[in-house]
């Protein structure tokens, strides 16, 4: 297995963080970020109108949670509906990347769009964290993380 197909725990808070309420709940989460492109878990598709589309598939680190991933969806749909151009690329996320399925030489175009939106949607997680510790949700997101670092836990 080589390092762009390694899947991390999605340690939303850091070893070592301090929960002491020396921290902001923003500064517990550890940014995800684009880390590669996997050409093993890259797909070529049926051709749409005589134009090849492929899947490509981006590593990240560290895996996202599922509240991330909604709000990168969010995040998504928003750009497309600002987007100018027509024929946004399929896009969705797991726990270990980002698949979008474009033609191939549209890729550089829309890696940036997803770096972007990648970038957005970090700054509204943070977001999100601060304002539920706000109001008092930190335990409930801080009992989350740990049940999902357990959950993806190898025994």
């Amino acid at each position: 297995m080589g390092d762009e197909d390694k899947q991390g725990v999605g340690n939303r808070l850091p070893e070592g963080a301090d929960l002491s309420g020396g921290n902001k709940a923003g500064e517990l989460f550890e940014e995800i970020k684009i880390i590669g492109c996997s050409k093993g878990n890259t797909r070529l598709l049926v051709p749409d109108n005589y134009q090849w589309i492929a899947s490509f598939y981006f590593t990240l680190s560290p895996s996202p949670n599922e509240e991330w991933i909604q709000t990168f969806a969010q995040v998504r749909a928003e750009h497309n509906r600002q987007a100018l151009s027509p024929g946004h690329p399929v896009t969705r996320v797991d726990a270990r990347g980002i698949v979008i399925s474009c033609r191939p030489d549209e890729l550089q175009s829309h890696y940036d769009d997803l770096k972007a939106d990648v970038a957005t949607t970090n700054q509204k997680y943070r977001e999100l964290l601060e304002r539920s510790a706000r109001s008092g949700d930190l335990p409930r997101l801080i009992d989350s993380a740990m049940d999902e670092a357990l959950a993806k836990l190898k025994l």
